[in-house]
């Protein structure tokens, strides 16, 4: 199972912790109701709050939160959430930057892991101290631009972009982008799709707008089969749900998307059999029957249709795919 975790030092802004956990929290219930039809059990974890040392940790306010654990080398994470801390003035910036070796070098230990980082504000000078951010555009917030530039000459500054995502690293300028920020990396660990539905949820529109069609009728077609693919679909019930006939609603698929109705439910199935199989050690069979496959002898050809590679060659591969060309089927 994908594991992810929020990391906070001493005085830690509770709303940077708070955004990544309650984002999760939202996520989890919407992945298990998407699944609710064909597996009652967890899909996703809770997401995790560590600390060097363990034990509580010390926020902004001078509150103090309960954490599940300490940083620990050997084990990696999928998604490292660092999170920012109150800055109270340079000197104190400074101190506390040579107090973080063990967090700097875990940092380092987990990124050659492979993992996903995240990070805004005063938490970005954790990931330049880990030496991590030499060849990462950096939306630095503008109090601290001389320090880096002083401190951290080769780390390239973004003034323009609040966030900055850039191979592993998905970087926020501040408080103020957190919640954004922290969006973009659901969508990363999940499915564009689940980054779609969160989108309006938390006010985000824009990640909700992230379509490859710009016909409405296309659009809110989508929006219905990504909410029910794993369910046993059938597009005369999307046709009659949007009120048009059956040709209507493949004539507009086939003019925005190139492919059908049919053909995109088997996309959203393949799509989200990937990250099962990546993330998780359910059997082929049950992730068959959790995207929404019955018959196993039909989702192994249509996954190696997909993908160029059967099921279980993909998950030994780790999920690199075998380039084919692929032609859409109704």
């Amino acid at each position: 199972m994908a594991d992810f975790v929020t990391v906070g030092i001493d005085g830690t802004n509770l709303s940077s912790i708070g955004a990544f956990q309650d984002l999760f929290a939202l996520v989890r219930v919407r992945v298990e109701e998407l699944f609710r039809t064909r597996d009652q059990s967890p899909l996703m974890p809770k997401v995790r709050l560590l600390k060097p040392g363990g034990g509580t940790l010390l926020l902004a306010d001078g509150r103090r939160l309960a954490t599940d654990g300490a940083l620990e080398f050997g084990q990696g994470h999928d998604l490292v959430h660092m999170s920012s801390f109150a800055f109270e003035g340079l000197e104190a910036l400074e101190n506390r930057l040579s107090e973080a070796a063990s967090v700097c070098a875990w940092l380092r230990w987990q990124y050659n892991s492979g993992a996903l980082i995240s990070a805004g504000g005063t938490a970005l000078t954790l990931l330049a101290a880990a030496g991590l951010l030499g060849s990462v555009a950096v939306p630095v917030p503008r109090p601290l631009v001389s320090f880096f530039r002083q401190r951290y000459p080769r780390v390239q500054i973004d003034e323009r972009n609040p966030i900055v995502e850039q191979g592993r690293f998905i970087l926020g300028r501040g408080l103020g982008m957190e919640v954004a920020m922290v969006g973009r990396a659901v969508e990363r660990v999940t499915s564009r799709p689940t980054g779609r539905w969160l989108g309006p949820i938390i006010g985000l529109d824009e990640m909700a707008a992230d379509f490859d069609s710009t016909d409405p009728l296309v659009v809110q077609a989508q929006i219905w089969l990504e909410q029910r693919f794993a369910e046993d679909v059938k597009i005369t019930d999307l046709a009659k749900a949007l009120s048009v006939s059956h040709q209507t609603l493949i004539r507009h698929f086939e003019r925005q998307l190139n492919t059908t109705p049919r053909h995109y439910v088997q996309q959203q199935r393949v799509a989200a059999a990937k990250h099962l199989l990546r993330r998780t050690n359910r059997t082929i069979a049950e992730i068959a029957n959790m995207v929404g496959y019955n018959d196993l002898r039909s989702f192994r050809a249509v996954f190696e249709q997909h993908t160029g590679m059967s099921a279980s060659r993909y998950r030994a591969a780790g999920g690199k795919e075998q380039p084919r060309n692929m032609i859409a089927q109704g």
